[in-house]
């Protein structure tokens, strides 16, 4: 029998977190998690990465929002990390050999076409050097919209930091009234 076919999917979400106790700012992130699903059924989370050329259980790509206006308004701390992983010797193996291969990958596309110019091509970057096939994002009626086009994923990724930017904002405005 013919093994199904399984496709990587990068699943984009936002939140905005709680006022920092230390401080009076509040923080909002963009994070992008990597599942693998059988015959493009999003329903069936399937974690077989020995299949894949990458390590992609609990792989994860973010990025931070503030409200002190020190960046204004814009990502920073763009991270491509491991999260919530219980280390041993083949899973750091794994994991490093991943992340080499997603640096490799980055230096290839910068070869091929210049520098990261945004958190949102930086996310596309990273999704093309590891093989993603599709992305997944939250939509207005609470299903899920999906995606195989980097320029609307891109584009999707902007909205979503603008609507952590905003929500960040509305909290500012609110403490001023």
């Amino acid at each position: 029998m013919k093994n199904k076919k399984q496709t990587i999917f990068a699943q984009v979400w936002q939140e905005v977190d709680k006022k920092d106790f230390y401080s009076s700012s509040r923080y909002g992130h963009v994070r992008v998690f990597f599942y693998t699903y059988e015959n493009d059924d999003i329903t069936q989370i399937i974690h077989s990465p020995w299949e894949f050329p990458v390590e992609t259980k609990h792989l994860e790509v973010s990025c931070q929002l503030d409200n002190n206006g020190t960046t204004n308004g814009n990502p920073y701390a763009w991270n491509t990390s491991f999260h919530n992983v219980n280390l041993d010797t083949g899973n750091c193996d794994r994991m490093v050999k991943t992340l080499r291969h997603i640096e490799r990958g980055l230096a290839k596309i910068e070869k091929q076409i210049g520098n990261i110019e945004s958190f949102e091509d930086y996310v596309v970057r990273v999704c093309r050097s590891i093989g993603v096939d599709k992305f997944v994002f939250p939509a207005d009626n609470s299903e899920k919209f999906i995606t195989d086009s980097a320029s609307s994923a891109k584009y999707r990724i902007t909205r979503m930091i603008q609507d952590v930017q905003d929500s960040l904002s509305d909290t500012e405005l609110k403490k001023a009234a």
